[in-house]
């Protein structure tokens, strides 16, 4: 009777503990630090608007989920304070109860990312072109998706119409609203005595964190997949049956 060889083979995984509960760590605050960080990096970048942000006052309330946080818009070439960058993440109900002297929420969205950036012109010539061309460029920045498939006008040619051709408000001011997609933008342009351009674009949160879980899942199963070894070959079991019985089953 020739011999049996049984090969056993074993899979061995292991995950580390932070890679496991990756999806568990992701929560509105993290979404908010990386929106914030994206929003003044990408702002400043190139040759884009001619100013830096300086953090001012923390509004934020975590039992709540509502992050709220006011940064001061520096001009770089003099380093007066020209305006503010305020920047939103938690309920729109939260954000008409506690965001005091700022404009109530329209966009329809239950949870909502907000970045506003106001910055004052002084109804100044010069400034005014200068404080468009900035702004123009970071709703370029802010909504990346505008685009001709996505809307019959232009971000430069809306805005343009919005700041000079929009009709007023009660409070004299020219305002403009569009949805692109899952977002809300809004101008607010005081073009008499005071002279200030506001941009607000309102995002769904709701849609935004349902991206970033799946980029997260999709990013944990790529680590998973690198983690898994190949089999294991474990020793070489050879069995030898005694005279007068025979190998059934890996049993004499």
């Amino acid at each position: 009777m020739k011999p049996v060889i049984i090969i056993a083979i074993a899979f061995v995984l292991i995950i580390p503990v932070g890679i496991a509960q990756a999806e568990l760590d992701i929560d509105k605050k993290s979404i908010f630090s990386d929106k914030k960080f994206a929003t003044t990096t990408k702002l400043t970048n190139h040759n884009g608007i001619p100013f830096s942000f300086e953090f001012d006052r923390d509004f934020s309330e975590s039992e709540n989920d509502a992050y709220y946080e006011l940064y001061k818009i520096i001009d770089s070439r003099n380093n007066q304070h020209v305006g503010d960058l305020r920047i939103y993440l938690g309920s729109s109900q939260w954000w008409d109860a506690n965001a005091f002297l700022q404009e109530k929420d329209t966009s329809g969205f239950s949870n909502i990312i907000k970045i506003k950036l106001f910055v004052i012109h002084m109804t100044d010539t010069t400034k005014i072109e200068d404080v468009t061309n900035s702004l123009a460029y970071a709703l370029k920045t802010l909504v990346p998706e505008w685009s001709e498939k996505t809307s019959s006008v232009s971000s430069d040619d809306w805005f343009s119409d919005s700041i000079n051709n929009a009709e007023r408000n009660d409070e004299n001011k020219r305002e403009d609203r569009i949805i692109i997609e899952d977002k809300e933008i809004a101008v607010f342009h005081d073009d008499i005595d005071f002279g200030s351009i506001t941009i607000i674009v309102t995002e769904n949160l709701d849609v935004t964190y349902s991206n970033y879980v799946s980029e997260d899942d999709e990013f944990l199963e790529e680590i998973l997949n690198l983690l898994e070894p190949e089999p294991e070959i474990l020793e070489e079991v050879e069995i030898v049956c005694g005279k007068g019985t025979v190998l059934i089953d890996h049993i004499c």
